[in-house]
């Protein structure tokens, strides 16, 4: 007994241990350079697509933290659900080398050539 007339181990209420799934052990995350990087886009791009919920993500302060399970699920929808709009438009695939297409255009401003050269 302590001074007050209590004792140290009264029928407190015992805690569960805390319930942690398996697969919650281990979760990684992925930072906004890495985002862009896997995207091969710029950061602000990465971080307009984060903000604006085309990709998952949780906002702390200035800076994104985004689940790798959840941002790999969300590429995988975004590429089955553009492939299908592609397959509803009828565009067929393209075909690389193909004899039919057209020679790829110049890029930049056609230069002054002279007549006679």
């Amino acid at each position: 007994m302590d001074t007050n007339g209590l004792d140290d181990t009264d029928d407190l209420p015992s805690m569960p241990p805390p319930m942690v799934a398996p697969s919650m052990l281990q979760v990684t995350t992925l930072r906004l350079e890495h985002v862009a990087k896997i995207l091969q886009c710029d950061r602000e791009t990465a971080c307009r697509r984060l903000a604006g919920g085309d990709l998952p993500g949780l906002k702390f302060g200035r800076s994104w933290i985004v689940p790798a399970a959840a941002f790999y699920q969300r590429i995988n929808e975004l590429a089955i659900e553009q492939a299908a709009e592609r397959k509803v438009a009828g565009r067929p695939a393209p075909m690389l080398g193909s004899a039919s297409d057209p020679p790829p255009r110049r890029r930049g401003r056609e230069r002054f050539r002279p007549t006679g050269f």
